[in-house]
């Protein structure tokens, strides 16, 4: 390589370096912004209240615990589809945002009673003024953790780290009885089971989708039958999801309404998607690769519903706290924890301006770190994790989506692992069996060591070292943030 291009290399490396820095501050420059913002909004709110210096701070750390939110957490719901290729990143950002926000804006509201009320209990601090320096607290220290998790490009559980910034805070200021221990028990239970849910529910996905589709003689025509139907219920769950939350304060409608709204998205999914598969199809090859192609619409939606449900969850990590303070500030709440407008904006403009500015990394680390995916995968992994994550929210159980999208990608991995060990096992057999049955037929002219198949080596289709490092992260989070929580409540 001659001088010129090195030195042409060079300058481009510098440009880069000089773009991706620049790029930075200015990123910077609007978080930075948008916290002193979220201050001002809540200064403009409460008015001249005696508790309105606190709440203006605990705006701010509202503000920036909801951009680390964006810039950690919501990768998890479109990384499958960036990874795959289904998806730009650019245009992945842009679902994320608007759906994870309208998830928050439509049904987050269940999630957020159990982070603002019912794990701590503010009646057992005496002073309004020890609770709100306990919530402030809590806000600052999940902050801090994710925003390093984040620019060390490491996924962690933001459930997680605002449960260990209540409890950190809340036992430091009023004692281990402060915390509602069956409550947490709950939640710590779901931790574990979710990702479990998640990993066996993408695994039974992953097989039907094999059995039914890329095991049949004419793949396309398999396709076009099954992935409508895949669709249409997919579509018609989250239809009812969405119509049970909505019914809040007006005209319920009876399970039959229900059934029959169902029935009719279901239907008509299933006749669109056949007419617009008919015609991507036309033309095509009967070949894996080509009728893998066919998931990328679906994926898309399935993404899509993952951030849906994902907003509903996990803005109660952001604004839980904040809506707890003010339920002991405002006597027109009476302790009831109404989540005020302005919250609601805080919280779904910070986690999205987070997802915007921050979260190129961690989009890229989810959707190709843990196992080898493709369009079909990653469909089946964005379907199990929506399902999973919106039930958890119909029941107001605050899980982690890193935890459960993890999940759901580990089981498409350890089922293919397991899969291609009984393929391995069952090649081995056949080869012993004709060696054996060459043996009886050729007596001890074949019976030479050499002649025995050698043990073919089996395959791991989950890169361990990068599940090590997330599992640590997760196990290590919510011990940190409880220990920072706990110390910044004794310096405030």
């Amino acid at each position: 390589m001659d001088s010129n291009t090195l030195n042409r290399e060079a300058v481009a490396l510098e440009k880069m370096m000089h773009w991706n820095t620049r790029g930075f501050h200015i990123s910077l420059a609007f978080a930075i912004a948008f916290i002193l913002g979220a201050g001002l909004i809540a200064s403009l709110s409460v008015g001249a209240e005696a508790t309105s210096a606190l709440i203006l701070v605990a705006a701010c750390a509202c503000g920036y615990l909801a951009l680390n939110i964006g810039a950690n957490d919501v990768s998890n719901n479109v990384g499958p589809a960036v990874g795959t290729g289904a998806l730009s990143l650019p245009a992945a950002i842009a679902i994320a945002i608007i759906f994870s926000s309208s998830g928050a804006l439509l049904a987050g509201d269940s999630v957020i009673s159990t982070i603002a009320r019912d794990i701590i209990n503010p009646a057992d601090f005496g002073d309004a003024h020890v609770f709100i320096f306990t919530m402030i607290a809590a806000l600052m220290a999940a902050a801090v953790w994710l925003n390093i998790s984040t620019w060390l490009g490491i996924p962690v559980s933001t459930t997680q780290a605002v449960t260990g910034g209540l409890l950190g805070a809340a036992v430091t200021a009023a004692g281990i009885a402060a915390v509602d221990w069956v409550v947490v028990l709950n939640i710590a239970v779901s931790w574990f089971a979710s990702p479990l849910i998640g990993g066996l529910i993408s695994a039974l996905f992953l097989l039907f989708v094999e059995k039914a589709i890329f095991s049949q003689t004419d793949m396309l025509n398999a396709a076009g039958r099954w992935i409508p139907v895949l669709l249409a219920v997919m579509i018609s769950v989250f239809t009812l999801y969405v119509l049970a939350k909505s019914q809040q304060g007006v005209a319920k409608l009876d399970p039959f309404g229900l059934s029959l709204i169902a029935t009719a998205v279901f239907v008509t999914v299933v006749i669109v998607m056949n007419q617009l598969l008919a015609r991507v199809s036309a033309g095509m090859q009967n070949h894996p690769t080509m009728v893998n192609q066919l998931f990328r619409f679906p994926l898309i939606l399935a993404a899509a519903l993952l951030s849906f449900a994902h907003g509903a969850n996990d803005v109660a990590n952001a604004i839980g706290p904040m809506s707890a303070i003010i339920a002991v500030t405002s006597p027109a709440a009476g302790g009831q924890v109404d989540v005020p407008a302005w919250v609601m904006i805080i919280g779904v403009t910070g986690i999205c301006l987070g997802l915007a500015l921050f979260a190129t990394k961690l989009v890229r680390n989810v959707g190709k770190s843990l196992t080898s995916m493709d369009q079909s995968r990653a469909f089946c992994v964005c379907l199990a994790a929506a399902i999973t994550v919106t039930g958890a929210t119909a029941a107001g159980l605050p899980v982690s989506s890193t935890h459960i999208v993890a999940g759901a990608i580990l089981g498409i991995g350890f089922y293919r692992e397991l899969k291609h060990f009984r393929e391995i096992k069952l090649i081995e057999k056949a080869e012993i069996r004709s060696v054996e049955f060459r043996e009886l037929v050729l007596g001890d002219d074949f019976r030479a060591p050499g002649h025995r198949p050698p043990s073919r080596g089996y395959r791991k289709l989950v890169r361990r070292e990068v599940l090590l490092n997330i599992v640590l992260a997760w196990v290590i989070t919510l011990p940190a943030v409880a220990v920072i929580s706990g110390g910044l409540f004794v310096i405030l």
